[in-house]
């Protein structure tokens, strides 16, 4: 028994923006600061964590549960208030239903957003917002989501154990994640750039998901990213 373990934002769905853009302004109204959009230079790329360092940074302290709670649920509420056309990545959609139908395979969700918004990003681009969901709220660090989406995924599915777990993602800290935990890695470079995640270290690296054959392929052959010196 196999899982196919799924980023959301950059490898299912290609709308990051508008939402980066509500949690930009739902955490700098809590804060009131303006805060560094890079999330690469946070401890941990999750919601979670870069709320927690941004506490830190600017309140010298962590947040206490109802500050962080009430920053997820502004966030959360804006979200369902907007009107968002989510755009999922081509192929994506197709490739999860027949993968979903594959013998040996199942499907999870491991993201850095907290769970409700990974959902309404899932819907929004029209994916099912049912799959087991390794998120921020489980973890802060990419290392423990992803490791909480295989238990998830485990109990959900009724499988004590999977023979193999492969990473689906897109980002420089899926590659660190994976190489920490000797994940299989397959990249998405939506943005053409497929040379980037190769150059970290990724075996496969798809630009898209049209070529099910190929991405299948890649699921049973890709390996843990090699580290690069």
């Amino acid at each position: 028994m196999n899982l196919a373990l799924f980023d959301i934002d950059g490898t299912l769905s290609d709308t990051a923006g508008h939402y980066d853009d509500v949690y930009v302004s739902v955490v700098a109204k809590h804060l009131g600061v303006t805060i560094d959009t890079d999330w690469g230079a946070y401890p941990h790329a999750s919601d979670s964590a870069v709320v927690s360092e941004l506490f830190r940074r600017h309140r010298g302290r962590d947040p206490v549960a109802e500050e962080a709670r009430a920053v997820h649920d502004e966030y959360v509420a804006r979200l369902r208030q907007a009107s968002v056309e989510g755009r999922a990545v081509r192929g994506a959609r197709d490739a999860l239903r027949r993968l979903d139908s594959t013998d040996g395979w199942f499907v999870a969700i491991a993201t850095g957003n907290w769970e409700a918004p990974g959902q309404l990003k899932l819907r929004d681009a029209g994916f099912p917002d049912d799959y087991p969901i390794g998120s921020a709220d489980d973890h802060e660090s990419r290392e423990g989501l992803m490791e909480r989406g295989v238990e998830k995924a485990a109990a959900h599915y009724g499988v004590s154990a999977f023979d193999r777990v492969v990473y689906v993602g897109d980002a420089y800290w899926d590659i660190v994640a994976t190489r920490n935990l000797g994940l299989p890695f397959v990249g998405v470079a939506v943005d053409g750039d497929v040379a980037r995640l190769q150059r970290l270290g990724a075996s496969h690296v798809l630009e898209h998901f049209e070529d099910y054959p190929g991405f299948l392929d890649a699921l049973q052959s890709a390996t843990p990213p090699l580290t690069i010196s």
